[in-house]
């Protein structure tokens, strides 16, 4: 039995539209769904095998692992960006933005600070992205 993919994750089983797809990256639920309606519309004389069925379920396992493995590399990043960031604390910073007179914001960095997974320097009064450093000195 041949099903169209994007009409099988378009639909619910009672053939009502369900969502629109705006990529072509399938994801755990879509794994699942799949999975379920090849079961459900196989062929009673001709199931699936074992050895598909492990396959599939070992993709799946891979898939989920491979996200948990995404995830946690990220919180590792950050963590490690902030630790790296640390060592310009004390010293002067010139950043990659201007100030009002087009000059660009330098000064002694006198703390390092996280907000929703980004790190920013604190140069006087105000916080940059980390990111926007273009130069490091030694005060």
């Amino acid at each position: 039995m041949n099903i169209d993919t994007a009409t099988l994750l378009n639909t619910n089983p009672d053939g009502s539209s369900l969502r629109s797809i705006s990529s072509q990256v399938l994801g755990a639920e879509d794994f699942l769904k799949l999975l379920t309606v090849q079961l459900s519309n196989q062929d009673p004389l001709e199931p699936v095998t074992d050895t598909a069925f492990i396959s599939q379920m070992a993709s799946f396992t891979s898939l989920e692992q491979m996200g948990d493995l995404t995830k946690t590399m990220e919180q590792f990043t950050g963590q490690q960006q902030e630790i790296a960031s640390q060592a310009y604390l004390g010293k002067k910073v010139t950043l990659n933005i201007s100030d009002n007179t087009g000059l660009p914001i330098q000064g002694k960095v006198t703390a390092v600070s996280t907000q929703d997974g980004e790190v920013f320097l604190t140069i006087g009064q105000n916080s940059y992205p980390v990111g926007e450093v273009n130069r490091v000195e030694l005060n």
